[in-house]
């Protein structure tokens, strides 16, 4: 049975009080030493190719069509005006206001929650705490420049594109009214309850940010406690990556810490993007990550699936995209 909706709107009230109640503070309040590190590695993450892409999309106000197509779940209508009109670049000026952004971003705009920042700075330098906490603030920085960009507002080239509802159709014998138009084509499938997000629609666009950047929406085993960093998780929505949550490899987690630790002396890689395949072999699916696992980067990122709809999201096969154990057993068994 479907959870009561006075439970349901309970619930979604807990989570709106619980976002709205987190402290911030500038991160000019971290020791110097530790800016340091979060300054340099935030950079060398917002010179890459893709995070430029990335937010010059934003500003755009669309996403183009290679991005709009490289989602697995809930995905854009095929019908919307981006594939329609082929949206295959950016339009012009998105260029220009973004580098104009990057030549006057201070750090110092970037605030977060205090205990996270707390955490960071008290951690030894290179412990595991203090890597793992540098990999959250990092997503934070990434996930709040998209806020604020998209706060700015887009080129407004696509206006009537805003509006756009998909067309009615008939399924079997069911018939499909047009659906409110999308909050934004920049979202993450599963995190799209913007009513409870602090900053709306716009932490939509952060999530998404966040997916493209670094390959997936970045997530944390709590613990009991729900204020422990333990294991760094993904949550990708692209096109050939499982949609269930992955913990990254150990392989992973090294060579990104060692990108965003680098000090500039040496030659640099960019690991970017990070996706998960068949050697993440740790995977949660979704219903179960944040009641059961207690794995998520803030509890109001995600409502606690009811009982009916955790029952749909369950699979009834299993493809090895996603259960890549599942070839383990074919290769025995031919054995």
């Amino acid at each position: 049975m479907d959870q009561p909706i006075d439970e349901e709107a309970e619930q979604i009230a807990r989570l709106v009080a619980e976002s709205r109640a987190v402290i911030k503070s500038p991160v000019s309040n971290l020791p110097q030493r530790h800016r340091d590190v979060f300054e340099r590695a935030l950079r060398r993450v917002l010179s890459t190719d893709l995070a430029q892409v990335t937010y010059a999309q934003i500003i755009d106000g669309f996403p183009v069509v290679n991005v709009a197509e490289d989602m697995r779940g809930w995905g854009i209508d095929p019908d919307h005006p981006v594939f329609r009109d082929n949206h295959d670049k950016l339009c012009p000026g998105a260029w220009e206001r973004l580098t104009e952004f990057r030549d006057s971003f201070d750090i110092d705009v970037l605030s977060m929650d205090e205990r996270l920042l707390h955490s960071y700075a008290t951690a030894a330098a290179d412990s595991l705490a203090f890597e793992t906490r540098l990999i959250e603030i990092i997503a934070v920085a990434l996930h709040q420049l998209a806020v604020i960009l998209y706060n700015l507002g887009d080129l407004g080239v696509h206006d009537e594109w805003k509006s756009w509802r998909p067309p009615n159709r008939y399924v079997g014998s069911d018939y499909w009214p047009d659906p409110e138009p999308f909050a934004t084509l920049f979202f993450v499938y599963e995190f799209e309850e913007h009513l409870q997000y602090p900053e709306g629609i716009a932490d939509m666009v952060g999530y998404w940010a966040e997916n493209r950047i670094l390959g997936g929406v970045v997530l944390f085993d709590r613990g009991e406690s729900g204020n422990e960093c333990r294991e760094v998780y993904f949550h990708s929505c692209r096109a050939n990556v499982t949609v269930r949550i992955y913990a990254l490899t150990s392989g992973q987690k090294e060579r990104l810490w060692t990108f965003l630790l680098s000090d500039g002396s040496g030659v640099e890689t960019n690991v970017l993007l990070i996706l998960g395949d068949s050697k993440n072999r740790v995977r949660i699916d979704t219903e179960h990550a944040i009641p059961m696992f207690h794995v998520y980067r803030d509890k109001w990122e995600r409502k606690v699936m009811t009982e009916w709809e955790a029952s749909l999201a369950r699979r009834d096969y299993m493809e090895p995209i996603d259960y890549p154990e599942i070839e383990d057993y074919r290769d025995g068994e031919g054995s």
